[in-house]
């Protein structure tokens, strides 16, 4: 069994909001005016670079990208746990 990397999952995390923000068609800027935060954390948090409160998550998700953030943490740990079963 391994053990968690919250730099891994926060990189899938990020990645899959980033993909959700792509899909509902919203720009990196018309996010940072949906949830109020700056430029750089949207950044970050796509790339992984930086994780996030769960309330700021719980935001991210409802207000920025109208998805339910349970899916999207939902989907992250399944991505989380098909790669870390395909190591050794």
């Amino acid at each position: 069994m391994h053990e968690f990397d919250p730099k891994e999952f926060n990189k899938i995390l990020g990645g899959i909001c980033h993909r959700y923000r792509k899909a509902k068609g919203l720009s990196h800027n018309q996010l940072v005016e949906k949830i109020g935060v700056s430029s750089p954390y949207i950044t970050n948090f796509e790339s992984g670079n930086r994780g996030t409160s769960v309330a700021k998550l719980i935001e991210f998700c409802e207000d920025g990208l109208g998805v339910k953030p349970e899916v999207v943490v939902s989907e992250a740990v399944s991505v989380y746990r098909r790669q870390r079963a395909g190591t050794s």
